[in-house]
């Protein structure tokens, strides 16, 4: 699946499904290509720079798993496009731009 910048998406945390799914808005895309190493070879991988959208969410975050987020200014986080559950909105901007 395609996914945009300023997509709001569900992403799950790769720590386990004990945390649950957040909303994100995802910001800047990152591809990082496959390398191969003496002894392994490192797979290549999609993240996203995002920002949590709800505020409830961070303050869950912060209150059960004492992860560090205060909403509005400390939000950022990454996210593994593997981690992408499903796409709640996505960015409007592109399909409205029509050629007359």
């Amino acid at each position: 699946m395609k996914y945009n910048k300023d997509d709001i998406v569900l992403a799950k945390s790769p720590a386990g499904p004990v945390i649950p799914a957040v909303h994100v808005r995802l910001l800047t895309r990152t591809h990082v290509k496959a390398s191969k190493g003496r002894t392994i070879d490192w797979p290549g991988y999609v993240v996203w720079e995002a920002e949590l959208v709800k505020e409830e969410e961070a303050v869950m975050l912060k209150k059960r798993f004492q992860i560090p987020f205060s909403f509005p200014d400390d939000v950022k986080t990454n996210v593994y496009e593997s981690n992408i559950i499903k796409i709640i909105k996505r960015n409007r901007e592109k399909r409205n731009k029509r050629v007359e």
